[in-house]
């Protein structure tokens, strides 16, 4: 087994990527990544991405002490019509036929558009709460660490 972080991928950066050397399929590896969240909100876009070069995504969110798994096939579909749908709007740019969709996307877009919004002032002051985010940083590490153990076993049930 191959642990790497901050792991370079095609679509950016996996917090944790698990290779594990014995898991092939159509002679590519798969590919256990973790994607650790600090904050309140995630980016459902950054997600769908790396499930595209990911046979397991675990999500994990330390201020909900959420720890969620998702295997790429159980929604192989679904990213099968997201990357349909991402292909037909680069066909539409490449043949110049533009819809504007005004968005929250059009918040600090430099196109010259009437949907243009400045950006967001990000300039606030948070308040970093240690004592209670170091808590559930314990909680879910020691989740992810019993998801990849039960994960990890399947697949050496499937092997044997």
């Amino acid at each position: 087994m191959t642990v790497k972080s901050e792991h370079k991928i095609n679509n950016g950066t996996l917090d944790i990527a698990i290779t594990y050397d014995k898991i092939l399929l159509n002679y590519h590896e798969k590919t256990i990544c973790i994607e650790i969240k600090s904050g309140q909100s995630i980016d459902l876009f950054q997600i769908e991405r790396y499930l595209y070069e990911s046979y397991l995504l675990i999500v994990v969110r330390v201020p909900t002490r959420d720890v969620v798994l998702i295997h790429q096939q159980n929604i192989a579909t679904e990213l099968i019509a997201g990357i349909t749908s991402a292909k037909e709007k680069i066909d539409m740019l490449i043949d110049n036929n533009l819809t504007k969709v005004q968005g929250e996307w059009c918040r600090g877009c430099t196109a010259e558009c009437e949907f243009k919004k400045a950006e967001y002032n990000n300039n606030h002051v948070a308040k970093l709460e240690f004592e209670e985010f170091l808590k559930n940083t314990n909680v879910v590490t020691q989740e992810t660490i019993r998801i990849l153990e039960e994960e990890i076993a399947k697949f050496d049930t499937i092997l044997e």
